[in-house]
């Protein structure tokens, strides 16, 4: 039964954080926003639907997902306008974290249309936190792009510039991510690769990179949480001599090819070098 302690303000837009695998991770505060919220906003109606149904609410459900997302914003804000509380949920975790729901928040700010947190899971907290890496500082990129060449310029523009990255990926394109993280980061970065977080399967892996790319990596399902460490005593930069070196190997070897040769001869870091040639691509 919804808690007679709380209520929820008319016109509010609720953020919800619900389960990622083991349902009772669902705070009390989270069920007690749901059963009170005139509507909750929706990843997927199937997916909601069973979670309402566990917990014994009935309530209007408006589907908002990447592919209507910017329409059904509309509709949302319609009915905060009309002082109806709302609550937005995603299929898992948190909402507007690398999930829909951000252009309904945004929109909402911009209107003075309260907006309020209630928290909770979160595959991102959740990996993090458990994986043995650097979390002072960080960077959060959601899903690297589905095409080699640019998960390799965009983990490029990384690789100098934060000690710890902590992406999305499905198990389909693991291995292929994780070949061309190897040629950005090198075989000694340190990896994580969390799955079914929470779950009867759940597996928390931190090994060296080099070591977790040789694995059979067929048996993964799903998605999977993938963090990215490298030493800072590692992330040395290049002289004007190494930049003049790696431009003139361009010319002649693929990138891949040059700065393998660059760090043969100089003895850094081959990393180094292949963000530095991603580089001088993007100019090009």
């Amino acid at each position: 039964m919804p808690s007679k302690k709380l209520h929820l303000a008319s016109g509010c837009l609720y953020v919800v954080a619900t389960p990622i695998g083991h349902l009772s991770d669902l705070s009390e505060r989270a069920r007690t926003t749901l059963a009170l919220a005139d509507c909750v906003v929706c990843e997927n109606k199937p997916k909601a639907l069973g979670l309402m149904s566990h917990l014994g609410i009935k309530k209007r459900l408006l589907s908002m997902n990447a592919g209507n997302e910017s329409a059904q914003v509309d509709i949302a804000l319609g009915y905060l306008m009309q002082s109806l509380s709302v609550a937005l949920i995603s299929d898992a975790g948190t909402p507007a974290v690398s999930d829909p729901g951000y252009l309904l928040v945004k929109a909402c700010h911009e209107r003075s249309i309260p907006v309020s947190p209630i928290p909770g899971p979160s595959a991102l907290t959740a990996a993090l936190s458990t994986s043995g890496m650097p979390s002072t500082e960080f960077v959060f990129v959601g899903f690297l792009p589905r095409t080699s060449s640019l998960r390799l310029k965009q983990l490029s523009r990384w690789v100098e510039r934060i000690r710890t990255l902590v992406f999305y990926e499905s198990s389909r394109r693991l291995p292929d991510t994780l070949s061309d993280c190897l040629a950005i980061y090198g075989e000694h970065a340190h990896v994580c690769i969390a799955r079914e977080l929470t779950k009867i399967h759940e597996s928390i892996q931190t090994t060296e990179l080099g070591l977790l790319v040789k694995q059979d990596l067929s048996s993964i399902k799903g998605e999977c949480v993938i963090i990215l460490s490298v030493e800072q005593s590692d992330a040395s930069g290049l002289t004007k001599q190494d930049e003049r070196l790696m431009s003139i190997l361009l010319k002649h070897h693929k990138l891949g090819d040059a700065a393998k040769l660059c760090a043969q001869i100089t003895d850094k870091r081959r990393a180094s070098f292949y963000a530095y040639g991603q580089r001088l691509k993007v100019v090009e």
